[in-house]
């Protein structure tokens, strides 16, 4: 009896988890089947494949799909997350998965005002139970990352050795010049300007930081020696320093079963993140890349407006009239991504959004 009881409880538990899928692709309208039909030329189960997911980022139900796919994914044994964005705000996203405080939202890019990209994290952290994922961060650091955590940090630190005072002090007077968290130009100066002066004398003081951190000293080593910041929009270097960060990464925790969600400009122009990226690691990793174009759906910024892909991107789109919501996967075999070795993509086509 406890045996049938055991498998009841158990299956009652699938049935619910079946059904909280189904109100998610409810609301955004996927072919599952197109879906399943795209994926199954790929060979994602092995432990050398890494995702690649493009997007453009602020259109409508992007992340739900995103969402939908990283479900897939972390049945399979994916964990590891690489977002566009530095590692404090990796560090932030981390520890909500740990204690699901939703405040913490706040100091990241889930505090804009659409709520699309908060609810893409509670979605990750619920599955989050039963998977055990990381972020890691692979571009610039921003401001109100960097500074909600160099305050939980140091903020109320017993400071016994004077000669680190100053460095802490620098660090905890840097300061938002907007409430906005795309606002970038003047912050990351200061950034980089506090950054440099740190690095000067950080082996010197490692092991007073090491005392005062503990347990979050690597994080505070990787946000202070993250080799990218933003200079300008069309600074080229950003690719090459989001490439470092990813090689770092690879040396040091390997990307096996990795997932890297980035926008679908540094996957397909020429020098971009994904192809430089591809190039170094083709020998030793097997790279899938799904690549979103829309017709007709929203960006969601604070004055929305309707949207196609550029036209790269837009001539990939079926010829559909349709006037309904929906999304739809199809494999196709363009050259799009300008590295060496390429393989056929997956093209997420979103209609209507």
């Amino acid at each position: 009896m406890k045996f049938v009881h055991g498998m009841r409880k158990k299956m009652l538990a699938i049935l619910i988890y079946f059904f909280c899928s189904l109100i998610v692709l409810g609301q955004i309208n996927i072919d599952t089947a197109a879906f399943n039909r795209s994926v199954s030329e790929f060979n994602l189960t092995s432990n050398n494949s890494v995702v690649v997911l493009g997007e453009a980022h602020e259109v409508g139900n992007t992340l739900l799909t995103e969402y939908f796919i990283i479900e897939k994914l972390a049945a399979i044994g994916y964990k590891n997350i690489f977002i566009e964005g530095g590692n404090s705000e990796a560090e932030i996203l981390n520890m909500y998965l740990r204690s699901g405080d939703s405040l913490l939202f706040n100091k990241t890019r889930a505090r804009g005002s659409n709520g699309k990209y908060k609810e893409f994290i509670s979605l990750l952290y619920k599955l989050n139970k039963n998977t055990g994922f990381t972020f890691y961060g692979n571009d610039f650091e921003r401001a109100p990352c960097i500074i909600f955590l160099f305050k939980k940090w140091f903020a109320e630190a017993t400071l016994n050795n004077p000669e680190i005072k100053p460095s802490i002090q620098m660090l905890l007077s840097i300061e938002r010049r907007t409430e906005h968290f795309y606002e970038l130009n003047d912050e990351s100066k200061v950034i980089k300007s506090a950054f440099d002066s740190i690095k000067m004398n950080f082996n010197l003081l490692e092991t007073e930081y090491k005392k005062i951190l503990k347990e979050n000293f690597p994080a505070f080593r990787s946000i202070i020696f993250n080799p990218s910041y933003y200079k300008n929009d069309a600074d080229k270097k950003r690719d090459d320093f989001m490439l470092s960060n990813m090689l770092q990464f690879e040396n040091k925790i390997g990307l096996t079963k990795a997932i890297v969600i980035t926008g679908s400009g540094h996957i397909i122009n020429r020098n971009s993140f994904i192809p430089l990226l591809m190039d170094k690691l083709n020998s030793k990793y097997d790279f899938s890349t799904f690549i979103a174009a829309y017709k007709n759906c929203m960006i969601l910024t604070e004055k929305p407006f309707r949207f196609n892909s550029e036209k790269k991107l837009f001539k990939l789109i079926k010829s559909n009239q349709s006037t309904k919501p929906f999304i739809t996967f199809s494999v196709i075999n363009e050259k799009l991504i300008p590295a060496i070795k390429t393989k056929p993509l997956i093209l997420m086509e979103f209609y209507n959004q």
